[in-house]
């Protein structure tokens, strides 16, 4: 599976929500890793209303501990160095 950039990574993670397939892209994983992650998230938020076969992407981002601050921060510095060269 292709490793995401930071602006890939910020794209996919705008969503509002998250299916296997954006889990696995996230977490550079299988389908059955992402199944156990999708289901492990649902349950800890089994109270909320959401699509059946979907997390909501904030509680996978907090899952992942993804450091969007840090995305950010290299985003603007790709853009940086492209307009430089």
């Amino acid at each position: 599976m292709k490793r995401l950039n930071a602006s890939e990574t910020l794209d996919l993670i705008s969503k509002q929500w998250a299916g296997t397939k954006d889990i696995q892209k996230l977490a550079q994983c299988g389908e059955n890793k992402a199944r156990q992650i999708k289901e492990h998230i649902k349950k800890e938020i089994d109270n909320w209303l959401m699509p059946s076969n979907e997390v909501p992407m904030s509680k996978l981002v907090e899952y992942l501990k993804i450091d969007i601050k840090y995305l950010k921060k290299v985003e603007r510095s790709m853009k940086n160095e492209t307009i430089e060269n």
